[in-house]
């Protein structure tokens, strides 16, 4: 199957994966929840570890709780 073959076709379907199941509210926070799904995925596609896209993932949270505490 094609899609299997196609690692950038992996790549987009678990970043919408990511943003839609992040109960995005507006088509901004939609496309950051898509745009870090992105990125996780392609971490995980570069080091086939997935604890490297956990770490990142924890990482982007604490920094933007940090970020909320701080207002």
């Amino acid at each position: 199957m094609l899609f299997f073959k196609q690692s950038w076709l992996k790549i987009i379907l678990s970043g919408i994966v990511f943003g839609s199941l992040h109960s995005s509210s507006t088509l901004p926070s939609f496309m950051i929840y898509l745009t870090m799904g992105l990125v996780l995925t392609s971490v995980y596609q570069m080091t086939g570890k997935i604890h490297a896209s956990m770490s990142l993932h924890f990482i982007i949270n604490a920094l933007a709780m940090s970020l909320l505490l701080m207002h």
